[in-house]
């Protein structure tokens, strides 16, 4: 299988790389050894990166010093006189870089894909995992392994600096409302990161899972809500009894009278008026953590109009 790349942006970074005027360290930070795929300029990277790693300046004389005491297979001086004399450079280093990492996640989605094919073939493996593997791998290849670090001074600042913007109403840094008073004034819930409520059996897991995603929804969020233990009805069901104080198993099997009955209508018309589009279950009733990672993947999109809030009920009964 042919693999794409573009060579002539491959030998204009490395060009670049060789004048002492371009930000080396900021091109460096972007690129990786995979983002070469011709051979020799993918040791020729190496080399310059080993150069610049040590301190020491990436120039003619240090690589061919490095070629001659080496002989790699796939590097000799031509490929660098070719590099060196490279001068149709008609973007900007970062664009270059940009460049040749989207050729690279081009070449690791094909080989996914060809993975993906050979397991599919083999009837005996089950299509779903393979799926839900798949699509993790793919979305990891977007993923770069550059790590940002800091430090506790800055962080303190950081502390510092939101203090302060909390303060002024128009700055103030907002918490998820949960609607419950006690939480809410002690800072609500974090608005990114993942909660977990632990309890015993009946002690109001679910219902309190289903009170937090009602607020966000009367805030205007979208929520989606795993129920792995009960049919979406069901879910349904215990918000109308909480809205109407009927009995769950008296709406699901019950005769009401005509009171109970607009109760129940009511509680409806309430669920418009508050955005019950808003709230959405997945109604392949997911077994798996795969399975719920693959609907939050879809459903998610902080760009957009995605969900912005997940709530699984609960995680013991996953499949791990």
């Amino acid at each position: 299988m042919l693999l794409p790349y573009y060579q002539e942006a491959e030998k204009a970074i490395l060009n670049l790389l060789l004048d002492p005027r371009q930000p080396i360290t900021q091109i460096m930070g972007k690129l990786v050894p995979d983002d070469f795929y011709n051979g020799g300029y993918h040791t020729l990277f190496l080399y310059m990166k080993e150069l610049h790693e040590a301190g020491e300046t990436i120039e003619v004389v240090a690589l061919g010093h490095m070629i001659e005491a080496r002989k790699p297979y796939n590097l000799d001086g031509l490929i660098l006189a070719n590099v060196m004399i490279h001068d149709k450079v008609y973007m900007p280093a970062m664009k270059l870089c940009d460049l040749l990492r989207t050729f690279r996640w081009r070449r690791q989605a094909l080989g996914e894909c060809e993975k993906l094919m050979q397991d599919l073939q083999n009837i005996e493996r089950d299509v779903a995992p393979l799926l839900n593997e798949s699509l993790i791998r793919f979305s990891n290849i977007m993923l770069e392994p550059e790590h940002d670090y800091t430090d506790l001074t800055s962080a303190a600042a950081m502390v510092m600096s939101i203090c302060e913007d909390n303060q002024h109403p128009d700055k103030r840094h907002e918490c998820v409302k949960t609607g419950f008073k006690r939480i809410d004034e002690t800072g609500g819930l974090p608005p990114v990161g993942v909660t977990v409520v632990a309890a015993d059996t009946g002690h109001g897991k679910s219902s309190l899972a289903v009170d937090l995603a009602l607020e966000n929804i009367c805030q205007g969020d979208k929520v989606a809500f795993f129920n792995l233990e009960m049919p979406t009805v069901d879910v349904a069901r215990r918000i109308v009894a909480a809205e109407t104080q009927i009995p769950f198993h008296q709406l699901a099997y019950g005769t009401l009278n005509d009171e109970q009955l607009e109760l129940v209508r009511a509680a409806y018309r309430k669920v418009l008026e508050t955005g019950g589009e808003r709230f959405l279950f997945d109604q392949r009733m997911p077994h798996s953590l795969d399975d719920i990672i693959t609907s939050i993947r879809r459903l998610a999109d902080p760009k957009g109009d995605g969900v912005r809030h997940f709530y699984v009920d609960y995680l013991q009964i996953l499949s791990w």
